[in-house]
């Protein structure tokens, strides 16, 4: 983390608003991005992301390392959203949720990358823990260590079960090879 967003971090830990208004500028896409895979629906993922931020603001003054923040929003996030996809799922009728992942992002702009909404797709078929994962890892390009604190497992356990990831994701983008090479 940069030695400016860690000044932000300590000025927003004081009571500093406009520098928590920053953070959450910087942070929105990581934020948004994560609850969107992990959900897979927009409205849900801001929401969420609000609720992220909300909570973040709360329990800013915990924080104890302000060089963590990105990490420590990320488990927020994660946490937020395994509660309120927990909360979905309770409700939800069976066949609802291949029908939300299909509608992942009805409204592409027209210069969307083909290629990256195949791989968006793909990710939305992966299972909970996985989406996380690629998420974490490389869209948001965390190390092992810092998606296995933000996970709350160990670091060889995420390089095994990303591992198990990629090849489930390897395998759903196999059945699309004409597509993306086309």
């Amino acid at each position: 983390m940069s030695e400016a967003t860690t000044k932000l971090v300590q000025a927003a830990m004081k009571g500093n608003r406009d520098s928590y208004g920053i953070l959450v500028k910087n942070y929105t896409g990581f934020v948004y991005t994560m609850a969107l895979r992990m959900t897979g629906d927009h409205h849900m993922a801001e929401d969420l992301c609000q609720d992220t931020f909300v909570k973040g603001w709360m329990k800013l003054k915990k924080l104890q390392e302000p060089a963590a923040f990105s990490g420590w929003l990320a488990t927020i996030a994660r946490r937020t959203c395994l509660n309120a996809v927990e909360k979905r799922n309770r409700k939800m009728e069976v066949g609802e949720e291949e029908a939300v992942l299909v509608n992942l992002n009805p409204t592409l702009p027209a210069s969307y990358d083909p290629s990256r909404v195949i791989l968006e797709e793909a990710v939305a078929q992966l299972s909970l823990r996985d989406r996380q994962l690629i998420t974490l890892s490389y869209f948001q390009e965390l190390s092992s260590v810092e998606v296995a604190q933000v996970m709350e497992i160990p670091a060889g356990t995420v390089r095994v079960y990303l591992l198990r990831a990629r090849t489930k994701l390897k395998e759903i983008l196999k059945e699309r090879e004409n597509e993306l090479l086309g």
